[in-house]
């Protein structure tokens, strides 16, 4: 008889799982941590001590970051470009949290997120990519934003010491595979005057088709009848 039950409850565990759609760990950093998430931080070399320093920071944060809340759930992510780091060299810095999703087809990945722009030089900018399962071959930016726009041709249309209202963007997967999502920030500059990418919310919008799970009753009805017979 354990072994009737072991069985139907098998079959209700494996089609509740069939009928589930995939998300990401951690998706809205509601654990409050990087859990599901590989941050990277790279280090910058500054004319003033310390000489190696962080390019930038990665932060969850619950409230209050340039006058946006949560979109969604009780935190979100932030990351930002260094402060005051004053770096020898104009090296390109990306600082970012990335994740790999699995999707099927015309499944759709989006999220929310907006752009603090801290440098009047059109140097550091906030972004959402999406990569092959690899991580080395760029497929999609679903979101970008840019800073600058205090001197003219600068390539923002965010005010400088301002921030974009929250954006919503997405992807939709054009075949079945594993992606690698990123959320991130770029400098390439001396990295005086730090600039911040916000995400929240993110969720996987399944389309694909999926089989309808049979009545639970239906299997501990069967389960019954097999006892019956049994005994």
């Amino acid at each position: 008889m354990n072994k009737i039950f072991g069985c139907v409850l098998g079959v209700i565990f494996i089609t509740t799982a069939i009928n589930s759609v995939a998300s990401p760990v951690n998706s809205g950093f509601e654990m409050g941590d990087f859990t599901g998430w590989t941050t990277d931080n790279p280090v910058g070399f500054s004319e003033f001590p310390p000489n190696e320093r962080l390019a930038g920071s990665l932060n969850v944060l619950s409230s209050g970051w340039h006058g946006r809340n949560p979109i969604e759930g009780a935190n979100m992510l932030a990351v930002s470009t260094g402060e005051y780091a004053y770096f020898q060299t104009n090296f390109t810095y990306n600082i970012f949290a990335s994740q790999p999703v699995t999707l099927y087809a015309g499944d759709t990945i989006q999220g929310a997120a907006f752009f603090y722009n801290g440098d009047y030089e059109a140097q550091d900018s906030a972004w959402v990519r999406i990569f092959d399962g690899s991580g080395t071959n760029l497929l999609a930016s679903p979101w970008i934003e840019h800073s600058g726009n205090y001197e003219l041709g600068s390539l923002s249309s965010v005010p400088y010491q301002g921030a974009t209202p929250w954006t919503i963007w997405n992807w939709t997967a054009p075949t079945d595979g594993t992606y690698m999502l990123s959320l991130g920030v770029t400098t390439f500059g001396d990295d005086v005057f730090a600039s911040a990418g916000v995400f929240d919310a993110i969720n996987v919008v399944s389309t694909s088709p999926v089989p309808e799970p049979m009545p639970v009753a239906f299997f501990l009805t069967a389960a019954a009848f097999l006892i019956r017979r049994r005994k």
